[in-house]
């Protein structure tokens, strides 16, 4: 059985991951600058799931500028959708997206 991990080992995890979701970097580049193994920054994200909350300033305001495509970008991920999009394609492209990310 695996053993449990400590509230303080915890605590040090979720710090640690908000600094470099604070930093603007990736998670690469970050935990090469402050001596970080990625694959154990990537372990302890996925098991703690932590992604930032979304504000308003995640988003973009759209005005209708008469174009026939929709395009959502987060992240330097691009998704361009036409007028006739499939809605259950979009969604499963999102919960991939969303798997990855956490």
């Amino acid at each position: 059985m695996p053993k449990a991990s400590s509230p303080e080992t915890i605590a040090k995890w979720e710090t640690t991951i908000r600094k470099q979701q604070a930093s603007g970097m990736s998670v690469n580049h970050w935990c090469r600058e402050h001596q970080v193994v990625a694959s154990v920054f990537h372990y302890w994200k996925g098991k703690l799931c932590l992604e930032p909350r979304l504000t308003k300033s995640h988003f973009t305001e759209l005005s209708d500028l008469g174009q026939t495509n929709i395009v959502l970008e987060c992240e330097g991920i691009r998704i361009c959708l036409g007028r006739d999009f499939d809605p259950v394609a979009l969604k499963q492209c999102l919960i991939l997206l969303q798997e990855v990310k956490c």
